[in-house]
């Protein structure tokens, strides 16, 4: 166990991160553009005001919404249906042609594998099984495929609400490039084994549709500070997306995020530290991080001065047993110092440049060495689906994982002799100028 209350802000409030976690989950869905991510924004940024953070604002963000008409899957020779909903930044369209099972990859190159034995992709409609279908939608796409149906790996006949791009974005207005060129739908994880049987049967023909609206749509981040008291102009930033997907109240996606930012920042505000504390829930994480992207290029040259980013996503749910760290590796050596001391030892450490996963991506992008940590495995079963609820959320585990991380995040506020250095990425996702 770990013993957060030695760490730099002690152990974060249970009772404000109970509260938070209640006050999102009642507001309900909080997908893009919807008057629940709406509500959900204004509730944040009255909680910044009531405790006192300086500065609280909402920064325009300019996104992509998403209106779904209909989405159908059906074997073309019989007619048999099997119920879809709509994969997210794919195109609004119908094709029938043959279809390819490739597997649960995990990688582009378990895909590229598959095309080196033989398998033909091109002119086909590609079927996979994955949480995490916006790692292959692109690849897809650029291998000639037809369409794309997802099996989602969801239990008990929920269906996950999935996309097939995440990052990086195009530039608002126009999001050149999104959606994909091709269709896509999901099914869940019944009727996916019941579509493999078949196709096993030689039943292979398919027909998918998909009838989606992508209209503009004007969100916005919501942001206060801690003034620092020796390096004003220095910044540690602390954030979290406070968005969901389509379906569901988001309990572990993300209210624990925006619960422990609060909690952090309510900490905090008792003693400000040497460097500015900043704090965020950012919008639209669901389609491609596009809040902390809007953030990092409005405050592109505040960020050189910014020694930090701690981001809070998924944090803890209930049988997650691992400690797993994404990482700028200019920040690692720190981080993992500092996780240690408090006893939250990472068992996992992950180049969080190679699989861009939440919202730090941007801000590593954007020079800002950046880190995410998080109980996994096991991944929520209920990811992006209606099971994603208060109950699946142990919040001493979550207590105990914000803690870690708002001591990282305090430690280096605190520390002057701290030496701002760049990030240092494999992959360099956006180039931010």
């Amino acid at each position: 166990m770990a013993d957060v209350t030695t760490g730099a802000l002690g152990r974060l409030s249970g009772e404000t991160i109970g509260r938070v976690l209640d006050g999102l989950v009642g507001i309900g869905n909080r997908f893009v553009g919807t008057p629940g991510e709406a509500r959900a924004r204004a509730w944040i940024r009255d909680e910044m005001q009531r405790l006192g953070l300086a500065n609280v604002r909402e920064e325009p963000v300019e996104a992509l919404g998403y209106v779904l008409g209909g989405a159908s899957l059906a074997l073309a020779d019989t007619g048999l249906a099997l119920p879809a909903v709509g994969l997210q930044l794919t195109a609004s369209a119908e094709v029938e042609a043959d279809a390819v099972f490739l597997g649960r990859p995990t990688t582009v190159d378990d895909i590229d594998a598959l095309v080196a034995e033989g398998c033909r992709v091109e002119g086909r409609i590609a079927v996979i099984q994955t949480f995490w279908p916006f790692g292959f939608g692109e690849h897809l796409a650029r291998l000639g495929a037809a369409g794309i149906v997802v099996v989602s790996e969801n239990p008990d006949g929920q269906v996950g609400h999935y996309v097939a791009q995440l990052y990086p974005v195009a530039d608002p207005p126009d999001f050149a490039g999104r959606p994909l060129g091709i269709p896509g739908v999901t099914v869940d994880l019944r009727d996916g084994q019941r579509l493999l049987a078949l196709l096993t049967a030689g039943r292979t023909r398919l027909r998918i549709r998909h009838e989606a609206e992508y209209p503009r749509v004007t969100t916005a981040n919501v942001v206060g500070e801690v003034p620092g008291t020796t390096l004003p102009d220095e910044l540690v930033v602390v954030g979290a997306h406070y968005d969901t997907q389509l379906d569901g109240v988001g309990a572990s996606d993300n209210a624990s995020g925006i619960a422990s930012v609060l909690a952090t920042a309510e900490r905090w505000l008792e003693r400000p530290a040497a460097r500015t504390g900043v704090f965020v829930a950012f919008a639209d994480e669901e389609h491609g991080f596009l809040g902390s992207v809007a953030f990092c290029r409005r405050h592109r040259e505040a960020l050189r001065a910014a020694a930090l980013m701690l981001n809070f996503d998924a944090l803890a749910w209930k049988h997650a047993w691992g400690h797993s760290l994404w990482v700028d590796p200019a920040i690692e050596a720190e981080a993992v110092r500092l996780l240690t001391e408090v006893g939250w030892v990472p068992e996992e450490v992950v180049e969080a440049s190679w699989f861009p996963g939440s919202d730090h991506n941007p801000f590593i992008d954007a020079g800002v060495p950046a880190l995410w940590l998080w109980r996994f495995p096991p991944q929520h079963p209920y990811y992006h689906a209606v099971g994603d609820t208060l109950d699946l959320i142990d919040v001493p585990k979550l207590v105990e994982t914000a803690s870690a991380g708002a001591h990282v995040a305090r430690a280096v506020a605190d520390d002057e002799s701290f030496a701002l250095r760049p990030s240092a990425p494999v992959h360099r996702w956006i180039d931010f100028g």
